[in-house]
Protein backbone atom coordinates (compact mmCIF):
# COMPACT_ATOMS: atom_id res chain seq x y z
CA UNK A 1 0.00 0.00 0.00
CA UNK A 2 1.68 3.07 -1.14
CA UNK A 3 -0.79 5.64 -0.60
CA UNK A 4 -0.74 8.82 1.67
CA UNK A 5 -2.61 11.86 2.94
CA UNK A 6 -1.94 15.30 3.49
CA UNK A 7 -4.41 17.75 5.44
CA UNK A 8 -4.77 21.24 4.29
CA UNK A 9 -2.20 20.68 0.88
CA UNK A 10 -3.16 23.43 -0.86
CA UNK A 11 -4.55 27.07 0.41
CA UNK A 12 -8.00 28.84 0.62
CA UNK A 13 -6.23 31.29 -1.78
CA UNK A 14 -5.02 28.65 -4.10
CA UNK A 15 -8.48 26.53 -3.95
CA UNK A 16 -10.27 30.39 -5.34
CA UNK A 17 -7.74 30.17 -8.32
CA UNK A 18 -8.36 26.82 -9.02
CA UNK A 19 -12.37 27.80 -9.22
CA UNK A 20 -11.73 30.88 -10.87
CA UNK A 21 -9.58 28.88 -13.58
CA UNK A 22 -12.16 26.15 -13.91
CA UNK A 23 -15.11 28.92 -14.62
CA UNK A 24 -13.58 31.31 -16.65
CA UNK A 25 -11.47 29.06 -18.89
CA UNK A 26 -12.34 28.19 -22.82
CA UNK A 27 -13.72 24.82 -23.72
CA UNK A 28 -10.76 23.87 -25.89
CA UNK A 29 -7.24 23.83 -24.74
CA UNK A 30 -3.81 22.35 -26.55
CA UNK A 31 -2.45 19.56 -24.12
CA UNK A 32 0.24 16.96 -25.78
CA UNK A 33 0.14 19.30 -28.99
CA UNK A 34 -3.54 18.75 -29.35
CA UNK A 35 -6.66 20.46 -29.34
CA UNK A 36 -9.10 19.09 -27.19
CA UNK A 37 -12.41 19.58 -25.01
CA UNK A 38 -11.24 21.07 -21.89
CA UNK A 39 -14.63 19.90 -20.14
CA UNK A 40 -16.06 16.23 -21.29
CA UNK A 41 -17.55 13.12 -19.33
CA UNK A 42 -15.27 11.13 -18.12
CA UNK A 43 -14.71 7.47 -19.98
CA UNK A 44 -14.61 5.22 -17.26
CA UNK A 45 -17.30 6.73 -14.31
CA UNK A 46 -19.83 8.55 -14.38
CA UNK A 47 -18.37 12.41 -13.84
CA UNK A 48 -17.37 15.22 -15.92
CA UNK A 49 -13.28 15.95 -16.49
CA UNK A 50 -11.80 19.34 -17.21
CA UNK A 51 -8.33 19.41 -18.57
CA UNK A 52 -5.90 22.06 -18.00
CA UNK A 53 -1.99 22.77 -18.65
CA UNK A 54 0.85 22.22 -16.43
CA UNK A 55 1.75 26.25 -17.12
CA UNK A 56 -2.14 26.76 -16.13
CA UNK A 57 -1.44 25.04 -12.66
CA UNK A 58 1.92 26.59 -12.28
CA UNK A 59 0.60 28.25 -9.26
CA UNK A 60 -0.62 25.62 -7.55
CA UNK A 61 2.13 23.28 -8.01
CA UNK A 62 4.72 26.00 -6.68
CA UNK A 63 2.65 25.81 -3.53
CA UNK A 64 2.74 21.36 -3.20
CA UNK A 65 6.09 20.70 -4.76
CA UNK A 66 8.45 21.39 -1.72
CA UNK A 67 5.86 18.84 0.07
CA UNK A 68 6.16 16.83 -3.12
CA UNK A 69 9.90 16.80 -3.68
CA UNK A 70 10.05 13.27 -4.99
CA UNK A 71 7.04 13.79 -7.65
CA UNK A 72 7.11 15.71 -11.08
CA UNK A 73 3.60 17.10 -12.38
CA UNK A 74 3.07 15.62 -15.51
CA UNK A 75 -0.90 16.14 -16.16
CA UNK A 76 -3.64 18.18 -13.99
CA UNK A 77 -7.71 17.94 -14.35
CA UNK A 78 -10.39 18.95 -12.26
CA UNK A 79 -13.21 16.62 -11.51
CA UNK A 80 -16.82 17.38 -10.91
CA UNK A 81 -19.31 14.68 -9.81
CA UNK A 82 -22.73 15.86 -9.97
CA UNK A 83 -25.46 14.22 -7.68
CA UNK A 84 -26.02 10.26 -8.78
CA UNK A 85 -21.90 10.92 -10.32
CA UNK A 86 -19.47 8.63 -9.01
CA UNK A 87 -16.64 6.02 -10.04
CA UNK A 88 -16.91 2.40 -9.41
CA UNK A 89 -13.90 0.83 -7.72
CA UNK A 90 -10.79 0.38 -10.25
CA UNK A 91 -7.15 0.41 -10.99
CA UNK A 92 -5.99 3.47 -13.26
CA UNK A 93 -4.85 2.22 -16.76
CA UNK A 94 -2.18 5.12 -19.15
CA UNK A 95 -3.75 6.70 -21.74
CA UNK A 96 -1.97 9.50 -23.94
CA UNK A 97 -0.79 12.21 -22.29
CA UNK A 98 -0.47 10.21 -18.83
CA UNK A 99 1.95 7.93 -19.94
CA UNK A 100 4.71 8.85 -17.97
CA UNK A 101 2.41 9.00 -14.46
CA UNK A 102 2.49 6.84 -11.82
CA UNK A 103 0.50 8.25 -9.07
CA UNK A 104 -2.79 10.40 -9.00
CA UNK A 105 -2.95 12.83 -6.27
CA UNK A 106 -6.78 14.04 -5.24
CA UNK A 107 -7.22 17.03 -3.54
CA UNK A 108 -10.45 18.24 -1.92
CA UNK A 109 -12.30 21.52 -3.22
CA UNK A 110 -14.86 22.42 -2.03
CA UNK A 111 -16.52 21.94 1.78
CA UNK A 112 -18.13 18.24 2.08
CA UNK A 113 -20.94 19.99 3.97
CA UNK A 114 -21.88 21.42 0.61
CA UNK A 115 -22.69 17.56 -1.05
CA UNK A 116 -23.53 14.11 0.65
CA UNK A 117 -21.90 10.88 -0.32
CA UNK A 118 -18.81 11.26 -3.15
CA UNK A 119 -16.26 9.71 -0.55
CA UNK A 120 -13.39 8.72 -1.83
CA UNK A 121 -11.87 5.32 -0.89
CA UNK A 122 -8.38 3.60 -2.02
CA UNK A 123 -7.64 0.19 -1.19
CA UNK A 124 -11.08 -0.16 1.21
CA UNK A 125 -10.16 2.46 2.88
CA UNK A 126 -12.50 5.63 3.12
CA UNK A 127 -11.36 8.94 3.15
CA UNK A 128 -13.48 12.32 4.42
CA UNK A 129 -11.20 14.78 3.16
CA UNK A 130 -11.76 18.73 3.78
CA UNK A 131 -10.81 21.80 1.56
CA UNK A 132 -7.41 21.75 0.68
CA UNK A 133 -6.65 18.13 1.72
CA UNK A 134 -5.49 15.36 -0.30
CA UNK A 135 -4.63 11.86 -1.09
CA UNK A 136 -2.79 9.82 -3.19
CA UNK A 137 -2.01 6.52 -4.38
CA UNK A 138 -0.35 4.44 -6.78
CA UNK A 139 -1.95 3.61 -10.02
CA UNK A 140 -2.24 -0.03 -9.30
CA UNK A 141 -4.13 0.43 -6.05
CA UNK A 142 -8.11 -0.06 -6.37
CA UNK A 143 -10.09 2.97 -5.69
CA UNK A 144 -13.13 4.75 -6.26
CA UNK A 145 -15.84 7.24 -5.29
CA UNK A 146 -19.30 6.82 -3.98
CA UNK A 147 -22.20 8.13 -5.78
CA UNK A 148 -22.67 11.99 -4.91
CA UNK A 149 -26.60 11.75 -3.41
CA UNK A 150 -26.81 15.77 -2.93
CA UNK A 151 -25.08 18.86 -4.22
CA UNK A 152 -21.74 18.59 -6.35
CA UNK A 153 -18.45 17.65 -5.71
CA UNK A 154 -15.44 19.36 -6.85
CA UNK A 155 -11.42 17.68 -6.78
CA UNK A 156 -8.06 18.98 -8.35
CA UNK A 157 -6.68 15.66 -9.93
CA UNK A 158 -3.24 15.67 -10.67
CA UNK A 159 -1.11 12.91 -12.26
CA UNK A 160 2.45 12.60 -11.02
CA UNK A 161 5.31 10.56 -11.76
CA UNK A 162 7.97 9.43 -9.03
CA UNK A 163 11.45 10.87 -10.01
CA UNK A 164 13.98 9.64 -6.90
Amino acid sequence: MQQFQFEKLISNDSINKVFNLFHTSTNQVEIDNAIVDRHAPSSIGHFMVSKFTIEEFDFLWDEIKDTLTDYELVYCRVLKYNKGCGIQLHTDSYKQGQNDSDYSLIIQLNDPESYAGGHPSVNSQKFYLKPGDAVMYTYSEEHGVDIVRKGIRYVVNLRLKKVK
